[in-house]
């Protein structure tokens, strides 16, 4: 079984880029989805859909995603991805996470079209996909809920990278999870991102804070 967690602030654009996650996989029918939004008028929209309502203060990615890894139940070898509005799957994408995934419990860094290549000049997980295996060595925290929305991808790379959980397929005989970032040009940036925009100064010194925890006080909420 595979789990897309998705937050979202953007229910109309999700379910678009939702869709041809549903249309590139080679099993659908394998797939769970769980979406996390803001307001219930956000919900109201995503009628089908399994929503939670995070009901947070801080804006972004992170508390959502903390919402989402909290609310599911799946066996130590079911994948977990965390998706996103602006990234997009390749043809048979869950069949090739299935596959990697059995090769390999802990989380794989895919190629997004930014940062490919050597690990060390990424150290972040944009597109995190790993076991929930993985995830429970993580005490759940993908993004930990201190951020905003900046940054937390970062303080994940360290995690799994200190706990020997990661394995880099961002080369380019891997498949391309495209990120369609609005600094690289790939898409229009939008009043989100402008509301996110907002929050790197805080989530920048959040990020050098945390860097002096150990790795167990950073796997706690």
């Amino acid at each position: 079984m595979i789990y897309l967690l998705w937050p979202t602030a953007r229910p109309e654009q999700f379910k678009i880029v939702h869709q041809l996650w549903v249309l590139a996989a080679k099993c659908p029918d394998n797939i769970r989805t769980l979406v996390a939004v803001d307001t219930e008028i956000e919900r109201d929209s995503l009628t089908g859909y399994t929503v939670l309502i995070v009901g947070k203060t801080n804006p972004g990615v992170a508390a959502a995603t903390y919402t989402l890894s909290s609310n599911i139940d799946a066996d130590l070898t079911d994948a977990v991805v965390l998706a996103s509005d602006d990234f997009y799957a390749p043809p048979s994408w869950d069949e090739w996470i299935v596959s990697e995934l059995a090769k390999f419990n802990g989380c794989l860094i895919v190629n997004d079209g930014c940062q490919t290549g050597r690990i060390k000049k990424g150290r972040c997980v944009t597109i995190p996909i790993m076991t929930f295996d993985c995830l429970l060595k993580l005490n759940r925290i993908i993004y930990h809920p201190s951020y905003n929305h900046s940054y937390s991808d970062a303080e994940l790379w360290f995690n799994l990278n200190e706990m020997g959980l990661i394995k880099n397929c961002r080369y380019v005989r891997y498949p391309l999870f495209e990120h369609r970032h609005w600094l690289t040009g790939k898409r229009e940036r939008d009043s989100v991102d402008e509301r996110l925009s907002k929050t790197d100064k805080s989530d920048k010194r959040n990020f050098k804070r945390r860097q002096q925890l150990s790795l167990a006080d950073r796997l706690v909420v």
